[in-house]
């Protein structure tokens, strides 16, 4: 029997891909932070691609997670790769929080002139 993460853990991760996928897409049709958005949903789309390939060539008795960090440690190049992929996802996901906390609403309701 293979190891593997918990199933639980399956409808988080699709959940976070997903929901990068429609906030990079809404924020590029409301012109939002345009310059991470459209790298984060080109992410979005490849990182889970590419961990499912990277992930056909792990052996019995590690998991997902140990697999990849294990070769992260050992310099494999696309162990980093896939690594780095997350890293941006989760960079993309921390700078729109830090930018809708700061931004100021706008008050639609106020007269001009």
């Amino acid at each position: 029997m293979w190891e593997s993460l918990p199933s639980w853990l399956v409808w988080p991760y699709g959940l976070f891909i997903l929901s990068t996928i429609g906030m990079a897409i809404w924020s590029i049709s409301k012109k939002r932070m345009q310059d991470l958005a459209y790298p984060a949903l080109a992410m979005a789309i490849i990182t889970p691609i590419a961990t499912i390939f990277y992930l056909i060539g792990r052996g019995a008795g590690v998991n997902e997670f140990e697999y990849i960090m294990q070769n992260v440690v050992k310099g494999d190049i696309m162990a980093i790769f896939i690594f780095a992929l997350y890293g941006y996802l989760i960079f993309w996901w921390v700078v729109t929080a830090i930018k809708w906390k700061t931004s100021s609403p706008v008050n639609q309701n106020k007269e001009v002139g």
